[in-house]
């Protein structure tokens, strides 16, 4: 048992020696810093999330995030290029000309214009325009079905980290409650055993599950804390205070790509 609970104790030592080279590089704080924090007296209290409210649908949330955003860009760029090969099948018109300004003394000046139309119809190419009209739409196809699956992912992980969070939340109330509990059950058995009503043993496995039910209880500290970020990072991040741009592009998007809104439904133009 001794040399089971060393071999932990090396591992926990080996963790902890990792995860402060991983907020040395994630911080860009130096170790000595860091581990002036982490070594200060009395246990650090994990950080509480702020209180926030959803007020819209996630599909309008989820559209914050970079993946998102850029998606739904590269989407209408899709979409434009389709405008763009059918207007290569009309005719074009444009306007071609000199002007020219001259003369023989100062006093006759002479000017001189010529202006004209001129008119290209494409004629027969062998199918190269509609070829490439086609290849758009093709290349638009892709792209919406790319952003439909990006949707589908987004919208699943916002749903998970709400589950998750849920979960983490009520375990986390149920094993400080058993906290509790066992702390008073150690707290009985140490009395007993003063008292000569328990044997040393008893006391000490009253300490070893008080202990455990420590552990237990800040894993799903922890795991609450890791569940917020995952929601956070879900959301896009900063999803509260604006994203401005994001929502204007986004709003350009849906413009220029109607079905966009209907993706979910499986519709395509």
């Amino acid at each position: 048992m001794l040399t089971s609970a060393n071999a932990t104790a090396t591992q926990q030592k080996v963790a902890c020696e990792e995860l402060v080279k991983s907020l040395a590089a994630l911080t860009g704080a130096d170790e000595p810093t860091l581990r002036g924090i982490i070594d200060r007296p009395g246990a650090p209290e994990l950080p509480e999330s702020a209180a926030f409210s959803v007020e819209t649908i996630p599909i309008d949330l989820v559209r914050q995030r970079p993946s998102l955003a850029s998606s739904e860009r590269t989407l209408a760029s899709a979409y434009a290029e389709i405008g763009k090969a059918r207007a290569d099948r009309l005719p074009n018109i444009s306007l071609s000309g000199s002007v020219t300004l001259s003369a023989t003394n100062l006093t006759s000046p002479l000017s001189a214009w010529s202006l004209g139309p001129s008119l290209s119809i494409p004629m027969f190419d062998a199918g190269k325009r509609k070829a490439a009209v086609d290849s758009a739409r093709a290349s638009y196809e892709a792209q919406l079905a790319d952003y439909r699956s990006s949707v589908l992912t987004a919208i699943k992980e916002v749903e998970t980290a709400l589950v998750d969070l849920d979960g983490a939340a009520h375990r986390s109330d149920d094993a400080r409650r058993s906290v509790e509990q066992y702390r008073r059950y150690e707290r009985a058995t140490e009395a007993n055993w003063r008292g000569g009503f328990d044997t040393l043993l008893t006391l000490e496995q009253a300490r070893r599950s008080l202990t455990s039910a420590e552990i237990s209880y800040i894993e799903l500290q922890r795991d609450r804390v890791r569940s917020w970020i995952a929601l956070y990072k879900a959301l896009g991040g900063g999803w509260q205070t604006g994203g401005a741009s994001t929502s204007t592009a986004a709003a350009e998007a849906a413009a220029i790509a109607p079905d966009v809104q209907a993706l979910l439904q499986g519709t395509t133009p």
